[in-house]
């Protein structure tokens, strides 16, 4: 996972001056790891829903990620292309024309 992040980042030709995630899972948690191996500052926003069941939720969850894509100046998303949240940040940083790269693989290997 951690060549793969390294690999991630280098690829995408941004230039990194500081990391958001939302603390959810194994790769915001790598992100995290590799930003302070950094010095980088670190910004993390995590989400109070849990599961999406109602319409409070879901709209909780909608600007959780409008608050990420808010602090951030990019997506870089590593995706295993299953994890339907990470698919709606992915189209909300396209609808925002944000400047991403998406790595799309199984991230388990």
């Amino acid at each position: 996972m951690e060549a793969f992040l390294e690999e991630a980042i280098e690829r995408s030709g941004f230039e990194i001056d500081g990391v958001v995630t939302d603390h959810s899972g194994c790769v915001a948690k790598r992100a995290e790891a590799w930003a302070r191996s950094q010095g980088l500052p670190l910004f993390t926003f995590k989400n109070r829903v849990k599961g999406i069941r109602k319409l409070e939720d879901k709209v909780a969850d909608y600007e959780h990620k409008q608050r990420l894509l808010y602090e951030g100046e990019c997506l870089l998303a590593l995706w295993d292309t299953k994890n339907l949240s990470v698919a709606r940040l992915i189209c909300m940083a396209a609808d925002k024309k944000m400047p991403m790269h998406i790595y799309a693989r199984k991230l388990n290997d």
